[in-house]
């Protein structure tokens, strides 16, 4: 199992939202909908651009309550150390130390994020009817899934490796290093890499985690026609689409 379908079935599974991929500074946002490849979404567009095929419903949001993630997976192991020896925890006072992420096992990582900005789409069902609708005219796949929540980490701490036996190691204050380990990073220390392997986002801002919903797929033999009423199967949606999605591409 490859190290994108690892993380995004570990950061579900944990925090119960879809892992975005790297670099999380590309933008994702309420609306956007695409298919899943090797475990992780991939944008096609957005629903305003499906104006032209008679997507006229204007998407809502609201802000969600704001979250934090500190997650080590297994495999991930953190260390301090200050005057060359191992801490259980850094000290307050500004004195220099280092922190040493060592990824044990293959498809490890880290994910900090002291402050996690959440926004959700408010109407769901209104934008599903419209796109059951877009479905009887074929211009609509059940197989598409729809961004329906962003949550976005700020200046946070996300390290992955692929490889056993990597290591990232950071030096500085140790003031400024407790603000890593809590996953705010406003000072950014010196970071050292074993490998050019290692996957990283050090102190930025960006969509770690998406929610997503697609309709269902017509089980039965509907008759869908291009008028009438939009059974209930037609408008049936999932909205939890577990921790294992399987592959669209």
């Amino acid at each position: 199992m490859g190290l994108p379908r690892d993380y995004n079935k570990a950061l579900h599974r944990h925090a119960n939202f879809h892992a975005t991929w790297f670099p999380i500074t590309v933008p994702h946002r309420i609306g956007d909908y695409g298919l899943i490849q090797n475990g992780v979404f991939q944008k096609i567009g957005h629903l305003d651009q499906l104006k032209d095929d008679g997507f006229d419903v204007p998407i809502e949001t609201r802000e969600g309550n704001p979250t934090t993630l500190d997650f080590l997976s297994e495999g991930a192991k953190m260390v301090r150390v200050v005057s060359g020896v191992e801490v259980p925890e850094l000290p307050v006072a500004n004195v220099n130390a280092s922190v040493k992420f060592k990824f044990e096992k293959e498809n490890s990582f880290v994910l900090k994020a002291a402050e996690i900005k959440v926004e959700q789409m408010e109407n769901i069902d209104q934008v599903a009817r419209k796109l059951a609708i877009l479905r009887r005219e074929k211009k609509w796949s059940h197989r598409n899934k729809v961004v329906s929540a962003t949550y976005t980490g700020q200046q946070c701490l996300v390290l992955l490796s692929s490889e056993r036996g990597t290591e990232v190691g950071f030096e500085g204050e140790a003031s400024a290093l407790k603000q890593l380990e809590m996953g705010k990073i406003t000072l950014k220390p010196q970071v050292t890499f074993s490998s050019d392997t290692i996957l990283r986002s050090i102190g930025d801002t960006g969509v770690i985690g998406i929610g997503l919903f697609k309709l269902r797929m017509l089980n039965s033999a509907v008759n869908i026609l291009n008028n009438g009423e939009l059974t209930e199967e037609e408008l049936a949606i999932d909205d939890s689409l577990g921790e294992e999605i399987q592959d669209d591409i």
